[in-house]
């Protein structure tokens, strides 16, 4: 029984000099000095600040550009809302963007949007849950979200028809 107990004492030791190790070959390799505060205010980088206009910049363009307000049901009860930009002429073509982890659908999508619109693809722009003026509290990392997607699909097929084409397009 002692046997056991001193290769498990070993064990733990062992691992916390490895844990040890990698903490600091990360503050060493990585350049950060852990005892610095990750929060606080601090002065934005000029490209923070390039990053931060562009995306108000796209925002204010995708706001006045025309569209139709679409929104849907999840299989959870939550209301999801969409916002359809239409090429000039009328065609079976649908892009469907899926925006990131605390994105948007202006930014994260709104970038393709002059690609889409050029190529004769509808842009079905969308808020995923818990996102922007989508309901919801939680993101669910895909559990609830792929069936969203799915509902997004019923949709478009639902105005456009069967012989719709629709493509997937998402930002992580």
């Amino acid at each position: 029984m002692k046997g056991w107990i001193i290769a498990a004492i070993v064990a733990v030791v062992i691992l916390g000099i490895l844990l040890l190790i990698g903490w600091k070959a990360f503050t060493i390799f990585s350049g950060r000095n852990v005892n610095m505060p990750l929060e606080g205010p601090q002065e934005a980088t000029e490209a923070e600040k390039v990053y931060n206009q562009s995306r108000v910049q796209i925002q204010k363009r995708m706001e006045d550009l025309p569209h139709e307000d679409w929104q849907i049901t999840s299989n959870d009860g939550l209301v999801l809302k969409g916002k359809l930009y239409r090429a000039k002429e009328a065609n079976n073509h649908v892009v469907i963007g899926f925006h990131g982890y605390h994105g948007s659908y202006y930014y994260d999508m709104g970038r393709y949007y002059d690609m889409y619109i050029k190529e004769g693809f509808d842009c079905l722009l969308i808020s995923q849950r818990a996102h922007e003026d989508s309901q919801g509290d939680y993101i669910t990392w895909g559990i609830y979200e792929k069936d969203d997607g799915i509902e997004w699909c019923r949709q478009v097929v639902y105005h456009y028809g069967l012989s719709v084409k629709i493509l997937i397009h998402g930002v992580s």
